[in-house]
């Protein structure tokens, strides 16, 4: 049509370097600027814009703040007194989160947060992000309600190029199933599921779970998690093909 990116920038109102990423597709296209831009080339337009929801929209059905950090109901790290007083003797933490985000960490039991001591110590940064957005496969996520999470961004940690979200819902075989947590590092993906002293042996419906999980489960036992052995432990099962560990 003879139209350089320059014009044709200017009649779709975007700059030069956005209409370039979208070219690349290093962007999506939004609905309403892609109708415009089928429509000054004279190209079929296909559906309307006004068909398309906007995320903000889906977020709005689904009840989901603007803001997109969800947390499940109930205890969090920020409500739990500490527990296993000889184990916080030993590290005496000097590197936790702030407040608000302990207050963003579900957590069902004092042994949890000795995991997140373990590797808030070892440097591991606290983050919000959502495992949706990052494309895990295998289950549906759902909160609490059993709605779905969609693109909500719940409390993590990243700690040596992996990210660990404690206390996860799925659905697994139409039942909600909390995961003690969900672990990525942009490849693998695992179940993270730490044991009580109540919990010291897998009951034949643990391993029925198990076996219903396609990523691979590494448990650790209330002494391993209070080891100062632990983050050791961790590296070598999140990094085993056939995690099913402890």
């Amino acid at each position: 049509m003879g139209l350089s990116l320059q014009r044709f920038a200017l009649l779709l109102g975007v700059s030069l370097s956005a209409l370039s990423r979208y070219e690349r597709s290093e962007r999506s296209w939004p609905p309403e600027l892609l109708q415009r831009a089928l429509e000054i080339l004279g190209l079929p337009s296909g559906p309307s814009a006004d068909w398309v929801w906007s995320w903000t929209r889906h977020r709005q059905f689904l009840g989901q703040s603007e803001s997109g950090v969800q947390v499940d109901p109930g205890q969090t790290w920020a409500d739990l007194p500490r527990g296993y007083s000889s184990f916080y003797r030993t590290v005496q933490p000097q590197r936790l989160p702030p407040l608000e985000f302990r207050r963003l960490v579900r957590a069902d039991s004092s042994l949890e947060p000795c995991v997140y001591v373990h590797l808030c110590e070892d440097g591991a940064e606290w983050a919000l992000i959502s495992p949706e957005a990052m494309g895990f496969p295998y289950h549906s996520l759902v909160t609490e309600e059993g709605k779905p999470l969609g693109k909500t961004r719940r409390a993590a940690f990243v700690w040596e190029g992996w990210i660990i979200w404690p206390q996860i819902n799925i659905l697994l075989n139409r039942q909600k199933i909390r995961l003690d947590g969900l672990a990525f590092n942009g490849r693998l993906w695992r179940v993270l599921e730490f044991d009580s002293s109540l919990h010291a042996r897998r009951t034949s419906w643990d391993q029925l779970r198990d076996s219903w999980l396609i990523p691979p489960t590494i448990r650790f036992t209330t002494e391993e998690i209070l080891s100062m052995d632990f983050l050791r432990l961790l590296r070598e099962r999140l990094a085993s093909p056939h995690s099913d560990a402890a």
